[in-house]
């Protein structure tokens, strides 16, 4: 049976012994269960200070501001040509899936947990310009 923390210090104080050895079992157990939960958060906050990390996810803002850019200046515009606005959004793409490989090869290996949130941070954003091209039909 589990007994509470006072109860195991009460019964050292009334053996007469130290409940020192109690005491510092319960602090180091209890530091280690803390390190234990919040290890993938830790592993996480450093993996995104990566420019492997967060370039995938800053690379489809870009983007996404030049394709509401060129739509806010030169409207939607639907002519045989695809244009240059048109190239330079599929070499984003093929620079984006390159960039997430990337970064799954190099980090998942080491810190799944980890890696696998940033992965989905990473495919939502994105999703976003290529959700709003494939909407706006350009």
């Amino acid at each position: 049976m589990e007994q509470l923390f006072g109860d195991l210090c009460g019964e050292r104080v009334a053996a007469e012994r130290s409940p020192l050895p109690v005491v510092s079992w319960m602090f180091l157990e209890t530091g280690i269960g803390i390190l234990r939960e919040n290890l993938a958060t830790m592993r996480m906050s450093l993996m995104i200070r990566k420019p492997s990390a967060w370039l995938p996810i800053v690379l489809p803002l870009a983007v996404l501001t030049f394709v509401l850019g060129h739509v806010a200046m030169y409207g939607i515009v639907t002519t045989g040509d695809e244009g240059t606005p048109a190239h330079i959004f599929q070499l984003w793409v093929l620079l984006q899936v390159l960039a997430v490989a990337v970064f799954a090869a190099k980090w998942l290996p080491r810190a799944p947990r980890a890696a696998a949130t940033i992965l989905v941070l990473q495919v939502a954003s994105a999703a976003i310009p290529m959700g709003t091209v494939f909407v706006l039909g350009w």
